[in-house]
């Protein structure tokens, strides 16, 4: 970890093209031609992507089959979307909100394999993600003492919550709005032999001050909120809870990050270290890593 005064540690790469295992793209009549791409700037106009370095090679395939399949494209009309995913049991394609026939996507990561919805929230960076799954494995292997539990607060599919099970942490209690990720991430982890977890569909804001509550006397919690960070009920519910002395916030938002620090700052947190990871590699977008401890609590980390 970080040495004393030191807060940053080095930036993790990743491959800087052909990464992205999904991709959604929008179909807009221009001119009397159907073209399909990606938003502009204006966030209204589609610029034509006939071949996008970003996706996978197996996205990049689908997406050249798609276009050169004249009966595919006669059924596209003005503001469809085409999502293409890429996932170890195939790659898939589907218009709007239309992947019912889309089986369960099954992702294999270095804590197991996991299977989650088509349209539910799953690391769009293969590479990244088994990063991102071992970094948090390292800062957990790396705490002063074992916690009594570990919160998951906006689990997805059991992504982290695999990882705290793999470490040793008996209890483990997530959340999330998804019904269908939640309904995931209970088969997931009992897939993988963790029959002690508990996975509950509510949004963060109706379920934080529960979700702690059920966590006995040294829970240690995990965020990893939208871009939009924590809702001010939920930061609240956490800074104002003294059980919470230990606390990762996984972040794609530095400014909702910084934001939300503050706040848990100014109730007592401190900061012991922070790394970030380059998951979307020629975007603004950067994944962050964050361990705060409650101020007055030793620690060896």
């Amino acid at each position: 970890m970080c040495r004393d005064g030191e807060f940053f540690e080095p930036l993790i790469p990743a491959n800087e093209l052909g990464y992205r295992n999904k991709i959604t793209l929008h179909a807009q009549e221009q001119d009397g031609t159907m073209v399909l791409g990606y938003f502009m700037e204006d966030n209204r106009t589609v610029q034509d992507i006939p071949f996008c370095p970003l996706a996978d090679s197996a996205v990049a395939e689908r997406l050249a089959q798609l276009r050169a399949d004249d009966a595919f494209m006669s059924t596209l009309v003005d503001r469809d979307s085409v999502t293409i995913r890429h996932a170890d049991n195939g790659v898939f394609h589907w218009k709007n909100h239309e992947y019912a026939d889309t089986p369960l996507l099954e992702f294999s990561t270095p804590a197991g394999m996991l299977k989650t919805a088509p349209e539910s929230f799953f690391q769009v960076n293969q590479e990244g993600a088994a990063l991102l799954q071992n970094t948090i494995k390292s800062v957990l292997a790396n705490l002063p003492e074992p916690p009594t539990s570990f919160l998951d607060l906006y689990c997805g599919s059991g992504f982290f919550s695999i990882t705290a099970a793999k470490v040793g942490i008996d209890k483990i209690i997530g959340a999330d709005s998804d019904p269908r990720a939640i309904a995931n991430a209970t088969e997931n982890l009992k897939s993988n032999g963790f029959a002690n977890a508990r996975f509950h569909s509510f949004p963060a804001d109706r379920i934080v001050g529960r979700l702690m509550k059920k966590g006995g006397d040294f829970p240690l919690l995990l965020v990893d909120p939208p871009r939009t960070g924590l809702d001010k009920v939920t930061c609240r519910a956490i800074a104002l809870n003294p059980a919470i002395i230990n606390m990762i916030y996984v972040s794609c938002a530095p400014d909702t990050l910084a934001r939300d620090l503050k706040i848990l700052a100014d109730t007592g947190f401190r900061m012991i270290s922070t790394v970030m990871l380059n998951m979307f590699p020629r975007t603004a977008h950067m994944e962050s890593i964050t361990l705060l401890q409650r101020a007055g609590e030793e620690s060896s980390i």
